[in-house]
């Protein structure tokens, strides 16, 4: 039977388009089922289904709000059902008993890492699973009533999500060696994945959905890695080599533009040596964002980055 899956992203102001949300579009896909994605409360299409399942991501704390009162409206949209509803993400896991008193929701917490997280009997593991890139093809889902949140510029929004069209998204690593008090990394991924392999995973992005022009990785510390060398080969490998351009045609003329990759989280400035700075500076960067976590580390971090050539 095809079920009908449906997105949902609460509607806070957020850069990044949902890449959790995209990886549960391709294995719900994968399985035949029907998906469709929105964002924020859209009261013209809830009924439109009988809906199956339907996904409610999370991003930050600060976003309770507007992310209880999304959750709240589409229980009422499959009549109080919450087997029906599965709420994850960040928030969700970092504060699952809050979240489960305030709506009657159990998140579902931590990675999509293992089969038969998401409650269906078969082999796939959702974090494994590229991107679904096709699933904001759908431009309606920028309704007029959308429940976001007052600060959100609504052209913005539609803007930011274009980054779809131009970039990959992805992780070499996973988790952080550190234990920040104030991280949620130690909850949400508590084991230090040091390599991934990435090339696999964009090539078959790149084998479905086409090229892309840049990267934006996601990693918490990836200069916390003993395979840096292996990483950064690989990203050479796959094109994004110091000064790599991306070419492409528009109205039949070729078109050339400079490729970046971007450690969107920020590195450990503790961890920079005149080795990994090197290794670095073999890679598009830009830009190249440096975490600093800390006021205690002021000194060493102008000691690793003034003393680091660039």
């Amino acid at each position: 039977m095809r079920r009908n899956i449906l997105l949902v992203e609460p509607g806070y102001k957020t850069k990044f388009p949902p890449l959790g949300l995209m990886k549960i579009s391709s294995y719900h896909k994968k399985l035949g089922d029907n998906v469709k994605f929105v964002k924020g409360i859209d009261k013209n299409i809830p009924y439109e289904n009988i809906w199956h399942r339907i996904y409610i991501s999370t991003v930050f704390t600060y976003h309770w709000k507007v992310t209880v009162s999304t959750i709240k409206y589409y229980k009422s949209v499959v009549s109080g059902d919450i087997s029906k509803i599965k709420v994850g993400g960040i928030m969700a896991s970092l504060m699952p008993e809050e979240l489960w008193k305030e709506t009657g929701v159990v998140p579902v917490t931590g990675l999509l890492s293992k089969p038969g997280m998401l409650g269906d009997n078969n082999e796939y593991i959702v974090e494994d699973m590229i991107p679904d890139y096709e699933l904001f093809d759908n431009k309606n889902y920028f309704s007029d009533d959308q429940g976001l949140e007052s600060d959100v510029d609504y052209d913005n929004l539609k803007y930011e999500y274009s980054l779809v069209n131009d970039c990959y998204f992805g992780y070499l690593t996973r988790g952080c060696i550190r234990d920040c008090e104030f991280c949620g990394v130690r909850i949400l991924e508590p084991e230090y994945i040091e390599y991934k392999g990435i090339k696999p995973y964009i090539e078959k992005i790149k084998k479905q959905y086409g090229e892309k022009c840049h990267l934006i990785l996601f990693d918490n510390n990836v200069l916390a890695s003993n395979r840096l060398d292996d990483i950064v080969n690989d990203l050479k490998e796959l094109g994004f080599e110091k000064g790599a351009m991306y070419e492409y045609k528009k109205n039949g003329r070729t078109i050339q533009k400079q490729r970046h990759v971007d450690f969107n989280q920020g590195i450990d400035a503790r961890l920079m040596t005149i080795k990994k700075t090197k290794l670095l500076a073999e890679l598009a960067i830009h830009p190249l964002r440096i975490a600093f976590d800390d006021l205690k580390f002021k000194d060493l971090y102008i000691k690793k980055i003034g003393s680091s050539p660039i």
